[in-house]
């Protein structure tokens, strides 16, 4: 119980100075991201509530709940900075924009996660999932992902949010008992959700200690072995891993190499002043 109480705390604890932050700087934008929190906080109540014997439900629903909040919050942020990103990074490859077309996306990817959590029939959810899939891939075409192929910070935006179409297309077959659910939420879990924080964690800590917007050796490696155990822990959940789950170990491996990878080159970072000289 205390462990339980203690964790679920986190959320709310952590989502109250952002809201305080916003109403002070008038920011009702980003309203929506305390909302988020919220909806995760609550998921995560009731994963404890499970586990706790006061809810006979298995836990693997408000898991997957909780995964999906941060797809829609990967969706809705991606949307603002992925553009602007490409646009500064990549000069000459102007992204194709159009607010409607995003928010008809964004909706599309909040109602296909809700009708997950509410155990939709497939006839319902199967063509609302596909539907937000082939908006997010059309999006990025729009964005021009295939021409951001020779800047490692920019492919590893657009090829991370392009995981979150592939969980979707693996939700819609799971739906017509075609695939695993597993397979879908580990593209969105390990693929978009992972690639997404890599490259934010990568442009952000490089941009904020004054250092160029360049990714080295180290980048280059990190952003690949994410993708890797992305793409071999979906096919292990695909049933394409042997007797010993050495796909599965493969994935682990890279994972774990990858943020390793990252804590030990970008610590010093962020850890000293920056280098050019001002102050943050």
């Amino acid at each position: 119980m205390a462990a339980a109480v203690v964790d679920w705390l986190f959320l709310p604890l952590a989502a109250w100075p952002l809201w305080r932050v916003m109403r002070q700087s008038g920011n009702k934008r980003n309203y929506f991201l305390v909302v988020l929190l919220g909806l995760m906080a609550v998921a995560n109540g009731v994963f404890h509530a499970i586990t706790l014997g006061w809810l006979a439900l298995t836990p693997v629903v408000p898991v997957q709940a909780a995964i999906l909040v941060i797809v829609i919050m990967e969706t809705a942020i991606g949307t603002r900075i992925i553009p602007i990103f490409t646009r500064n990074g990549a000069p000459g490859t102007p992204p194709l924009v159009q607010p409607k077309l995003d928010r008809v996306s964004i909706g599309l990817v909040a109602a296909s996660a809700l009708a997950w959590v509410a155990a939709a029939p497939a006839w319902l959810f199967a063509p609302l999932v596909l539907a937000a899939a082939a908006l997010v891939l059309l999006r990025l075409w729009r964005w021009q992902a295939l021409r951001t192929l020779s800047v490692p910070l920019l492919w590893i935006m657009h090829l991370s949010y392009g995981w979150i179409a592939v969980g979707f297309v693996l939700l819609a077959l799971a739906s017509w008992q075609l695939a695993s659910a597993s397979a879908g939420f580990h593209a969105l879990a390990v693929g978009s959700m992972a690639g997404l924080m890599l490259g934010m964690m990568t442009r952000t800590t490089l941009g904020h200690t004054g250092r160029p917007l360049k990714a080295g050796r180290a980048e280059r490696a990190m952003f690949v072995l994410i993708q890797l155990s992305a793409l071999s822990r979906v096919l292990s959940a695909l049933g394409w891993d042997n007797a010993a789950g050495a796909l599965l170990l493969v994935s682990a491996a890279c994972w774990a190499v990858a943020f390793g990878l990252h804590a030990a080159v970008y610590r010093p970072y962020l850890a000293n002043a920056r280098v050019d000289g001002k102050s943050g």
